[in-house]
């Protein structure tokens, strides 16, 4: 595993360099100060930083970003311990991680909100103890150990147990106000409802946190969307973030999200900041807020490096993404004594997990047709266990990201899987490529239908533009018949391939045309009245159902829902325009034009107008 984590550091760095077009350089010498790679790495670092900040778009994995801050911090340290040339004060680019984005409205933060330095063995855990000691002289010291959650951090301000506004972090003085899109955040109260006491609660509160999305509901968004055949997701935190800040689209509004708060900022009155870590833990819990249960009070460093493995074998089963664990100072008054820095308090820290790694050969790389056409590259690999899994498939995600890591059929390749999520392809093993090895080249045509593959301007994606492609109808009408749509019971995958390569299944509205002799001809004798009855039920399905199931571009259960709020049935639907489907919550240009596009294209005037004459979509609830 060490020789692997080698690897991916020279991998890391050489890619990375390669994706900036800059000159690949060399590692750094054995001392010295190499001024050049540090200014490359600053610059790598803080482009890094805007994809991930910024973008919710990382090109790299956090393992791979954490060893290129490493490479610099460990060049900038030896120059100083071999008294070679000094390195130019680091000047933290705060630009770069600053997560606020164009068309949001910003606030400021009553206290500074900060990050975490991060460390990772149990030697630089030791260390951050020591320096804690040297300053506070006195040991032992006791520390709350809590697990760390992979999101986007957040600050809720509460006033007179209200929730008034939810900002993001942005430079750390001011944020973005999201509190429009705080309604997909499932367990976010908007007012406080204390457990005990009285009820007293404070005038004025920051509470400190961060938003994620459970591993189930991750899991489940990527399982509808394999079903469609789109794109998966490939990072809960990113996924989180994206959806928090994408303008609270209807599209987002069907997930959900959940919160959890962990720390303080400004307080009105006093007295309602506590004395310790953990007794603001349980004061957020009595006010009924979320927060960390499965923390633990260590009064030593020996039993902080016991919890943090502790958290690192129980992980696999949180129902939350977790990178590491957080140990914090539990003493509030030595917090204050240690002070901050200018990103980071001194008395607290991030302990990041190794991500789970292993390195298998990838047999082939074939190519997905979702119901809209786009294509998605697909590594199959030798089966190999990893973290808990029997990994056989993982997703290249585009052609850009197969060339930019120069991944090629016949490779042993590297996979990470971190925080038991979904495994990535990170790197080549490229002492073990076989000389005959050629470079991938992504196919011109559609592998279902032979139709040449288009790409957008400015869009890494390639996509089949036949509307009769039979991969997309077969994805389609999964989607159509799915529970989440019309819900037609025993109408699965095995069913809808083999009435398609029948020839009977062409359309969306043929399904309204099956007799009992197709199913027969398909195989499907035994099920064939039950099916006929459950696709006859789905006439009288809920308008935004039968909304949903059509894939209207942009628009999810959320946006149907209001669409159907709004228009009687499907043809007052196609009369409407651009200009009125703006007036609606929740739907902006680029979405209502894509809708105008869709309903008026030969393709959706055709399918509404066989379905609307079918009785299909007249109810409206």
């Amino acid at each position: 595993m060490a020789q692997v984590g080698a690897l991916i550091f020279v991998l890391a760095a050489t890619v990375a360099s390669s994706r900036n077009d800059a000159t690949t350089l060399p590692a750094a010498p054995a001392a010295g100060y190499d001024t050049r790679r540090v200014e490359f790495l600053q610059a790598e670092i803080a482009r890094h930083d805007r994809l991930y900040h910024q973008s919710a778009s990382p090109e790299i994995t956090d393992a791979e970003y954490d060893e290129l801050k490493r490479e610099m911090v460990g060049l900038e340290a030896r120059a100083l311990t071999t008294g070679a040339v000094a390195p130019t004060p680091k000047v933290e680019n705060h630009s770069a991680t600053d997560d606020r984005l164009p068309g949001f409205a910003t606030a400021s933060h009553g206290e500074r909100m900060l990050s975490l330095d991060k460390i990772y063995s149990e030697g630089e855990l030791r260390q951050f103890h020591d320096r804690l000691v040297r300053r506070l002289g006195h040991d032992p010291l006791a520390y709350v150990v809590e697990p760390k959650f992979d999101g986007l951090a957040v600050n809720a301000i509460y006033e007179n147990g209200k929730l008034v506004r939810l900002l993001t972090r942005g430079d750390g003085d001011s944020g973005d106000d999201v509190t429009g899109g705080a309604t997909i955040i499932r367990n976010l109260p908007t007012a406080m409802h204390p457990k005990h006491g009285d009820g007293d609660m404070p005038a004025r509160i920051e509470l400190r946190g961060e938003v994620y999305i459970a591993i189930a509901e991750f899991e489940r968004l990527n399982r509808e969307r394999e079903e469609r055949g789109e794109l998966s997701y490939t990072s809960p935190r990113n996924l989180a973030a994206g959806s928090l800040k994408a303008m609270f689209s209807n599209e987002d509004s069907d997930r959900s999200l959940e919160v959890v708060f962990y720390g303080i900022g400004e307080v009105e009155p006093a007295k309602f900041r506590p004395s310790t870590q953990h007794q603001l833990l349980q004061r957020i819990d009595d006010w009924g807020l979320p927060t960390v249960h499965d923390f633990y009070v260590s009064p030593s460093i020996g039993e902080v490096w016991t919890a943090i493995q502790q958290i690192g074998t129980a992980r696999s089963s949180y129902p939350f993404p977790t990178d590491g664990a957080v140990v914090k100072l539990d003493l509030v008054s030595d917090q204050r004594i240690l002070g901050v820095t200018e990103r980071a308090p001194r008395w607290a820290a991030a302990y990041k997990f190794t991500p789970d790694r292993t390195t298998t050969r990838l047999r082939a790389i074939t190519l997905q047709v979702g119901r809209t056409g786009l294509i998605t590259p697909v590594a199959e690999l030798e089966p190999v266990f990893l973290a808990g899994a029997v990994i056989s498939r993982a997703s290249l995600h585009n052609a850009e990201e197969i060339s930019r890591r120069d991944i090629r059929v016949g490779d042993w390749v590297i996979l990470e899987r971190a925080g038991e999520v979904i495994p990535n392809i990170i790197g080549v093993d490229l002492s073990r490529r076989s000389a005959s090895g050629a470079a991938y080249v992504f196919p011109a045509m559609c592998p279902a239908c032979g139709e040449r593959l288009v790409q957008n301007s400015g869009k890494s994606v390639r996509r089949c533009a036949n509307f009769n492609c039979r991969a997309q109808l077969k994805r389609r009408l999964q989607h159509f018949a799915s529970p989440a749509c019309l819900g037609i019971h025993g109408l699965g995958e095995s069913m809808i391939e083999s009435l398609v390569d029948s020839g009977r299944l062409k359309t969306v509205s043929d399904l309204y045309r099956l007799d009992r002799s197709d199913f027969e001809r398909a195989g499907h004798a035994q099920t064939a009245d039950a099916l006929i009855e459950a696709i006859d039920l789905s006439r009288q399905v809920e308008l935004w159902r039968v909304l949903f199931g059509l894939g209207i571009p942009g628009i999810g259960a959320a946006g149907s829902k209001t669409l159907a709020d709004q228009f009687h049935d499907l043809t007052s639907l196609t009369n409407a325009t651009v200009e009125d489907f703006l007036r609606l919550d929740g739907i902006g240009e680029e979405t209502a034009e894509g809708m105008q596009e869709f309903l008026h294209s030969p393709q959706g005037v055709s399918i509404i107008a066989e379905l609307s004459a079918l009785g299909v979509g007249r109810h409206r609830k």
